[in-house]
Parts: C-alpha cells; sequence; structure tokens
C-alpha cells in the first residue's frame, strides 16, 4: 500500500478505460472510479453539509475547508460558465490557503530534512438552477427559499453543477 506523509487517504478519480492503458487491470476499481489508496490529502473547498454528506455516504476519505471566495451572480449570464469559474475560484482560495500554511511549516526546516510535500487534492464544486433564462443561486434565507420555492413551482428548471480538481 501507497502512504503519503500524511497517512493512508483513499483517492478515487473517474477514468475512462483508454485513459490507464494496461496498468487499469492493476488499479483497485469501483466501477469507472480508479482507487488511488494512501497518496495523498483529498480537501473539499465547501461549506455545504450537503456535498460533505454526499462524499461521505460514497465513503470518501477527505478534509472540508470554507472557501474565502465571494460569488456574484449574473443572472442574465452563461449558467455553464459562472458555475465553472465560481468552482475554480473556490477550489483556488484554499490551495493558496493549504500552500501557505505548508510553506510556513516548511520554512521552519532546515535544508532538506523537512521539504514541501504537494500531497493534497482540492475539489471546488458549485451549482446554479438555469430557469426562464435566468441563473439562480442559493437561497440565503428561509425567506428567499420560500419565494424561489413558489418561483420554481410546475416549471422545468435545470441544474448546472461546475466541479474543479486542483
Amino acid at each position: 500500500m501507497l502512504r503519503s506523509s500524511r497517512g493512508n487517504h483513499p483517492i478515487y478519480a473517474q477514468t475512462h478505460p483508454s485513459m490507464v492503458g494496461d496498468l487499469g487491470d492493476l488499479l483497485p476499481r469501483v466501477g469507472n472510479w480508479v482507487i488511488f489508496v494512501g497518496v495523498m490529502r483529498f480537501i473539499l473547498a465547501s461549506s455545504s453539509p450537503n456535498r460533505r454528506a454526499l462524499l461521505e455516504r460514497m465513503r470518501f476519505r477527505f478534509e472540508a475547508m470554507e472557501p474565502d471566495y465571494e460569488e456574484v451572480i449574473d443572472e442574465t449570464g452563461d449558467t455553464e460558465a459562472q458555475v465553472k469559474e465560481f468552482a475554480l475560484g473556490k477550489a483556488r482560495s484554499v490551495y493558496d490557503r493549504v500552500s501557505s500554511l505548508e510553506s510556513r511549516v516548511s520554512s521552519d526546516c532546515d535544508g532538506d530534512s523537512c521539504p514541501v510535500t504537494r500531497d493534497f487534492m482540492i475539489l471546488g464544486c458549485d451549482s446554479m438552477i438555469r430557469l426562464e433564462g435566468k441563473s439562480i443561486g442559493k437561497a440565503h434565507s428561509p425567506e428567499e427559499a420560500m419565494e424561489q420555492m413558489l418561483f420554481f413551482r410546475g416549471k422545468r428548471q435545470e441544474l448546472i453543477t461546475g466541479m474543479a480538481l486542483l
């Protein structure tokens, strides 16, 4: 079993069989998901309890860090582009924080005895509803949630999700 300096953390990556080649037969899998055991930390850049619960149900071992990123939604803008931008922004904000922390730890080391290791992966996600040409983000209050529910009632909506993996 591979081990990282941080312990055993399974990492899953979805692959297409042609991407893995002959190595694919040797890697543990769940369907098209390859399991990289103990290679690195997996960090979810999210404050969403639902995203955490989803990863827990899938039995991922992960850490969650709240991103320091402000979403500014353009209601009439391209929903797909916005969720991609927001997911990447969230992942980058956590990446910068983790990299900064690791750099500070390594500055206390002398020479090569404590090198900085970038043995982490960060997942940022964002979702929006597209309805009648508008991009709609999550509600920020119970009153706003009720307004959204009434607006959505009886109408076809699309849930658009963007993900960024750094």
